[in-house]
């Protein structure tokens, strides 16, 4: 063989491994022969079911609840920055109607299928939501923060300066109910949460910080106290299951928001597992196995309770920041984005199902 005819064949030995390497790795140019095997990873479930946005023609807006097919939403009317009213937005037809009206700034707002509640700076109110007779609650509050399940409402009632007592009251027809004195009133104390037949607040007890878990079958209190040398009073409690998710701050005399941990206090294994340690967040709503996290930079995540691993950053997937944030319902998260001054006055709330 001369040699032009060998450096030939070399050229074509060397063309064919060439052919047989973009065959073998080049998508689409496998040979039959040859398996191919997928090797992505699976993309995992979405923490949420839907969302639907709705624009409401305010900007200064309190609390935002569903109810009925229907949005209940505490809004200002009026040119002095008071939240004076509560209308009903039907989210469908848009039609807005106000239902109640206020003298005095609605600084809370809880709705059930059969209850509207809400609170001011002259008493705390209900009404069935279909319409009929007022309740008077409770006077001057100095707390505020009802909570409502159906027709149970539970807050902390103002008894004197310094003495504070969990209250809760059946609607139809019940009369208050003292399940247990606050120890230690105060903001990190003031609020309570109800998930099935259990209520959770916290309090301080000797330099300690406690949850406390009631029963409301039988009125029995378990307390759970905090053993983080650092971090050792909880506040703003909620339940989901066996956790109670908190913010536990390091002191209690000189209050700052920023100096904070975020976690959940596992009842069985009797310790706190912290999710936030080095950056303060700004709120927090859980919703069955859902936790809602405004961030700092108000950037909104959810975190799946039973596997806390698991996260989705719904600020990324809706390219936004989040305002404020909320539970509309048992099974709904409610954020909002309100337009800047000088703009035209209206807000943006994402109704994020999670169940």
């Amino acid at each position: 063989m001369s040699a032009a005819g060998g450096d030939t064949v070399k050229r074509l030995g060397v063309l064919c491994s060439a052919v047989a390497i973009i065959v073998l790795f080049v998508p689409g140019c496998s040979r039959p022969s040859v398996p191919v095997e997928a090797r992505s990873d699976p993309e995992p479930p979405r923490l949420y079911q839907s969302v639907k946005t709705v624009t409401i023609p305010y900007r200064l807006f309190g609390h935002a609840k569903k109810a009925g097919g229907l949005l209940y939403v505490s809004v200002c009317g009026n040119d002095e920055g008071i939240i004076d009213r509560i209308i009903t937005l039907d989210p469908e037809t848009g039609e807005e109607e106000i239902v109640i009206t206020s003298d005095n700034d609605i600084a809370w707002l809880e709705v059930s299928e059969e209850w509207i509640v809400w609170e001011t700076n002259m008493g705390m109110y209900a009404q069935p939501r279909t319409g009929g007779e007022r309740l008077l609650l409770g006077g001057v509050q100095a707390v505020f923060g009802p909570i409502l399940a159906g027709s149970l409402v539970a807050w902390m009632n103002r008894v004197d300066d310094d003495r504070y007592e969990l209250t809760v009251r059946d609607l139809n027809g019940g009369e208050n109910r003292v399940i247990a004195e606050n120890n230690h009133p105060g903001l990190y104390n003031n609020f309570v949460h109800i998930e099935g037949d259990r209520l959770l607040w916290t309090d301080i007890i000797d330099n300690t910080g406690f949850y406390r878990v009631a029963s409301l079958r039988d009125g029995t209190i378990e307390d759970y106290p905090i053993q983080d040398t650092d971090f050792r009073f909880p506040g703003y409690a909620q339940l989901s299951g066996d956790r109670l998710y908190s913010i536990n701050f390091d002191t209690y005399i000189e209050w700052d928001w920023t100096k904070q941990r975020f976690g959940y206090y596992s009842i069985p294994d009797g310790t706190f597992t912290a999710l936030r340690d080095k950056n303060f967040i700004q709120a927090f709503r859980v919703s069955g196995d859902r936790v809602a996290i405004l961030e700092t930079g108000h950037r909104l995540t959810l975190m799946d309770a039973a596997a806390s691993q698991q996260t989705e950053d719904v600020s990324k997937a809706f390219g936004t920041i989040f305002d404020s944030l909320d539970c509309a319902d048992p099974n709904t998260f409610v954020a909002s984005v309100a337009s800047k001054p000088g703009e035209p006055k209206k807000a943006t709330l994402y109704f994020i199902s999670v169940r």
